[in-house]
């Protein structure tokens, strides 16, 4: 399970939100006051290939489906690609995502559904 927390050894997350409500204060934790589409090229070019990316912002299709194409790139081979609530918004921005890239469903976690990236 990915989601297990004894799988998850060590690491650094990063949110790239311009207006987080509450930010989170760890040493292994970065707030990037930006937009994602302002953002995530850089924090890319920088760390390199991400092993998680969790969709949980501007839920309109635009961003939706600018941060899951971002995410296809930046992510590794077995890497997560995840989204949370992705029936906020009325559209279909995550399930028409998936089926882009060949998917014929997904896994979920609570609210959050997720692929493993071949």
């Amino acid at each position: 399970d990915p989601f297990d927390p004894k799988n998850i050894v060590n690491g650094r997350a990063w949110s790239a939100d311009f207006m987080l409500a509450n930010p989170i204060t760890h040493p292994r934790f970065t707030w990037i006051r930006k937009y994602s589409n302002d953002a995530l090229g850089d924090l890319y070019g920088s760390v390199g290939p991400f092993d998680l990316f969790i969709h949980d912002s501007d839920h309109g299709v635009e961003c939706q489906t600018y941060e899951y194409e971002a995410a296809w790139l930046m992510v590794r081979s077995g890497g997560i690609i995840a989204s949370d609530d992705v029936t906020w918004g009325q559209h279909n921005a995550w399930h028409d995502f998936i089926k882009r890239h060949g998917f014929d469903g997904d896994k979920t976690v609570g609210a959050a559904h997720y692929i493993v990236k071949p």
